[in-house]
């Protein structure tokens, strides 16, 4: 690793304290170098082998809860694939009474927007007349094409933008790629339509690829949309190779023995079973207390009690408990501590399973903190305060959690409440102590 300053070229030992990558030999040069650095600042670098193909390597110790990448703008964004009509600016659903086609290329828009993407002026370039949309409600398969013509807008208007994007991973080279030929029929259908000249079909396919392939979907626009971003997709994303995985063969397993008599049970009966509760599971409602406490009742005594069908219900339980009428308050004591057993043992077991699923985590460790306040304020004075400190430690914890989720989605509301109730929290243990501390 260089060790000279990146501005002088002497000697250095300071360096950039969040990549560590590069070396200043005074703070002067540092800042006279930070405008071309902070491009290129990061807590990783791209290394590449035979075996796992492109990665992330970090470049420094990192801390839990540390952002390591962030990308405010797409390459390209583009609706789903097989979406209704919607409105191209802010993805939401179209309806016919209410969609208003564009002024210069006829895409329909919803009331409140005006603008909308590159495809605007590249329709009106090179189609024929405006687009015409009359049906509502159903898929419209020209809306695949979305993403496509965004980017060979970029190519016209962006060339380093579009060379970014081209050059991302597409598969197209692997003859393997089933959809290779339906990359090729979108190709020919967007050059019919926009009647466009120049453009080789594969380049086209190549660009439907790299959506495919990279396309994030993005989840706070009313209708969910798909972006493609440069450095999330400068990576495979594989820790192994590619794998294939050969599906069991019930026949060939052993058979299931009962842990307290040792009776057997062929495997393909076990498999049975599990189906059958499975799709009682997905037919059953599970925004009901009490439907939910039946179920795991009844199968608490043939499955683990971290089986993923019960695990599936207790998640949802934990939430209902104190969405009655009256909220925690009016659920009993004995209610309470159920609901705080079952937040306890469920970040317990996805701490162990799934360390970083914090959505999931944060949601369980806010309902553990509302759960021990209201039984905290159901003690004496010199129960609560301790009650108090354990229901701040769980919703810190969810905030830091949550913290960087979006106000739109349900996480990140519950983020803002929990970063409420913490301000809220810390007002009442200081009048807490304060009364303590007070002579009588």
């Amino acid at each position: 690793m260089n060790e000279n300053c990146m501005v002088c070229g002497k000697p250095a030992e300071q360096k950039c304290s969040a990549c560590k990558s590069a070396y200043y030999c005074s703070r002067e040069h540092q800042k006279l170098h930070w405008k071309e650095h902070v491009k290129k600042c990061k807590l990783f670098r791209i290394s590449e082998d035979e075996k796992v193909g492109r990665h992330y390597v970090a470049t420094r110790k990192i801390e839990a809860g540390e952002v390591i990448l962030q990308e405010t703008k797409a390459l390209v964004a583009a609706p789903t694939q097989g979406t209704p009509p919607l409105c191209l600016n802010c993805y939401c659903l179209l309806e016919k009474k209410t969609a208003k086609p564009c002024e210069k290329c006829g895409w329909p828009l919803c009331g409140n927007c005006t603008q909308h993407g590159d495809e605007c002026l590249f329709t009106a370039k090179y189609h024929n007349s405006k687009v015409s949309v009359t049906e509502f409600g159903i898929p419209h398969p020209t809306y695949n094409c979305i993403g496509i013509v965004r980017a060979l807008a970029l190519k016209e208007t962006n060339k380093d933008k579009y060379s970014q994007f081209i050059n991302l991973e597409a598969h197209d080279k692997n003859k393997e790629n089933k959809r290779l030929d339906e990359f090729l029929e979108t190709a020919r259908f967007v050059k019919r339509f926009f009647k466009i000249d120049g453009v080789e079909d594969e380049e086209i396919a190549r660009i439907a690829g790299i959506i495919q392939i990279n396309g994030h979907e993005v989840p706070t626009t009313e209708n969910p949309h798909v972006a493609v971003y440069n450095q999330a997709s400068d990576c495979s994303g594989y820790i192994l190779p590619p794998t294939l995985i050969t599906p069991l063969n019930l026949e060939a397993l052993p058979d299931y023995a009962c842990n307290k008599c040792e009776e057997k049970t062929p495997c393909s009966d076990i498999d049975k079973q599990l189906e059958q509760i499975g799709i009682e599971l997905a037919t059953m409602k599970k925004n009901d207390v009490l439907i939910c406490k039946n179920f795991i009742a009844k199968y608490s005594k043939v499955l683990h009690e971290n089986h993923y069908y019960l695990t599936d219900v207790k998640m949802a339980l934990v939430q209902l408990i104190g969405q009655q009428d009256g909220g925690l308050p009016a659920c009993s004591d004995e209610v309470l501590s159920e609901k705080i057993a079952l937040c306890k043992k469920l970040d317990e077991l996805l701490r162990k399973l799934v360390p970083a699923e914090i959505r999931i985590r944060g949601l369980i460790l806010f309902e553990v903190h509302a759960g021990i306040a209201e039984f905290g304020r159901r003690q004496g004075p010199d129960e609560l305060w301790g009650m108090l400190m354990l229901s701040k430690n769980a919703l810190t914890e969810a905030y830091q959690l949550l913290r960087y989720e979006p106000e739109i989605l349900p996480e990140g509301k519950i983020a803002k409440i929990a970063y409420k109730n913490l301000k809220e929290m810390d007002i009442i243990i200081k009048t807490l102590c304060q009364k303590a501390a007070s002579p009588m």
